[in-house]
């Protein structure tokens, strides 16, 4: 199997504890490494692609009209911080941590996260599911 058939499977997964409400934690890695493994080549993620393009410059602008300096980065970091803080113990993953996680997964994919360190995730989780995988 390629990656990004593994990708496909763990999206699978990922929807289905979604839609019934269970695995809260483990569905929020599903959904962020399902993503980033499928990318951005189906209709659907070229789409929401161009959304999170969309959303990333006007969350800039947003920040640059408030607080007068703009950050490329912002909807990044909030993203970041909703799936981060879902994934700690004492907190709750809830949906909007699913729909953080896919979303961060295509502004991973993208490369539009404006964040350097985040640049190298998506070759290094292909590499490591094609290497464990054997494909």
């Amino acid at each position: 199997m390629s990656p990004a058939q593994i990708g496909g499977i763990l999206l699978l997964l990922g929807g289905l504890a979604f839609a019934f409400g269970h695995f809260a934690k483990i569905r929020v890695g599903l959904l962020l490494v399902g993503t980033i493994l499928v990318g951005v080549g189906g209709h659907l993620f070229t789409w929401l692609g161009v959304v999170m393009t969309w959303l990333s410059g006007a969350t800039s602008a947003i920040f640059a009209w408030a607080f007068g300096v703009a950050l490329p980065a912002a909807l990044a970091v909030i993203l970041i911080f909703i799936v981060v803080r879902a994934l700690l113990p004492r907190h709750k993953a809830g949906r909007t941590a699913s729909i953080a996680a896919v979303a961060l997964g295509i502004m991973i994919a993208l490369g539009i996260t404006n964040i350097g360190a985040l640049g190298g995730i998506t070759p290094t989780v292909t590499t490591n599911v094609s290497t464990v995988t054997g494909s």
